[in-house]
């Protein structure tokens, strides 16, 4: 997906070079975890908004970016579970 995403350790790239499993690992996590807060905030601007309490869901618009990005996320939507 390409979230950016930044670590304090200076011993991090040689711990987790770029192309090993783990760094994948936790690219993955990474990810899953940013997608996971955009499905969060989605849900809560499409209620905000069903209540007509705003017409703004730059969350969801995001969400719309990624899941285009993303074709392990191409079937799921901001009311459904993340798994």
């Amino acid at each position: 997906m390409g979230v950016t995403y930044y670590v304090k350790s200076k011993e991090f790239e040689e711990k987790y070079p770029a192309s090993s499993p783990e760094r994948q690992k936790i690219e993955d996590i990474v990810d899953k975890d940013y997608l996971s807060i955009l499905t969060h905030n989605c849900r809560m601007e499409r209620l905000r908004q069903s209540l007509g309490l705003t017409n703004d869901t730059p969350h969801c618009s995001s969400y719309e970016k990624f899941n285009s990005k993303d074709k392990r996320v191409s079937n799921l939507h901001p009311h459904e579970s993340i798994k």
